[in-house]
């Protein structure tokens, strides 16, 4: 399984709420904040060490294996491949709950992606996508794999303590797991059910869109660019925060300048033609301010 392929997923998923978060903004509910998010037990570190990305691996909320550095401050995240290791899933949650308990915000990211996988295993959109694979037996191949996951994943879904990929998506970010942060503002289904639930629970769509807000900014603040980008979709969209394209542009600059090749100049070109000549510079003022807060 690739990340990314779940990332495209379920932004997809995103689009089809888009009418349902507009219709219940008026709900209230529970904020999580940026500033409540849990670093663990350890001594607060020196306003220097906070601001580099070394210091988020030192504390458990960076895997850096996974990790692309854009200088002293940014980073980008580059996972793919499998979202466990092979083997009994329930096992592997159990090995990393004392980590988990005890502030580690990477290892409960792990149970998450475990649990998620477990979730994926043997189902229709799993099926259908091994069905469009061209060759046949890169068919039997993806089929194949998808009954040995479930397999492994037999004992952990039998378990309705450990198996829910939600709640360990929701921890791993309040205790400040950066891709944490990033997945709970796209995985709407882990997060609050996805679509179908949101008719429902009209007030867990508007819980997401407060908490998903504060998890993006708290992760662009420390210099992830992914969150950057999200940030300028979220503004351009207007789902998760009011439609504001000079928000947006301001964002998608400053993740440029961090990282040239996230944007095109003939995509920037395009939300540029967007806004008036006041507005294009009061997003290159805004995104001077991001990319000072997030990246320098």
């Amino acid at each position: 399984m690739n990340l990314k392929r779940l990332l495209v997923a379920a932004a997809v998923m995103i689009l089809v709420i888009a009418g349902i978060v507009a219709l219940t903004t008026n709900h209230s509910s529970r904020t999580v904040r940026a500033e409540e998010i849990q670093s663990g037990a350890s001594p607060a570190p020196s306003r220097h060490a906070q601001r580099s990305y070394p210091a988020l691996i030192s504390q458990r909320k960076l895997d850096p294996k996974f990790v692309e550095p854009l200088g002293s401050r940014a980073f980008a995240i580059s996972r793919s491949g499998a979202f466990r290791p092979s083997g009994d899933a329930k096992e592997f949650i159990l090995s990393r709950l004392e980590a988990s308990d005890s502030g580690d915000s990477t290892a409960t990211f792990e149970i998450y992606l475990a649990a998620l996988d477990c979730r994926n295993a043997g189902s229709p959109s799993e099926i259908q996508s091994a069905a469009l694979l061209a060759g046949v037996s890169d068919q039997q191949s993806a089929l194949d794999n998808s009954e040995r996951r479930l397999q492994e994943c037999s004992s952990l879904l039998k378990d309705s303590t450990l198996s829910p990929a939600g709640k360990w998506l929701l921890k791993a970010a309040q205790q400040g797991s950066i891709e944490a942060m990033l997945l709970y503002a796209i995985d709407t289904e882990s997060a609050f059910g996805g679509s179908s639930s949101a008719i429902q629970a009209p007030e867990a769509v508007v819980e997401w869109k407060r908490n998903a807000a504060s998890f993006l900014n708290a992760a662009a603040n420390q210099g992830s660019v992914d969150a950057l980008v999200a940030l300028g979709s979220a503004n351009t969209n207007g789902i998760i925060v009011e439609k504001n394209p000079t928000e947006a542009y301001a964002y998608y600059l400053a993740a440029k300048r961090a990282m040239p090749s996230a944007f095109s100049e003939k995509l920037l070109g395009m939300y540029k033609k967007e806004l008036s000549s006041a507005q294009q510079q009061a997003a290159i003022r805004r995104a001077d301010a991001i990319y000072g807060r997030c990246c320098q």
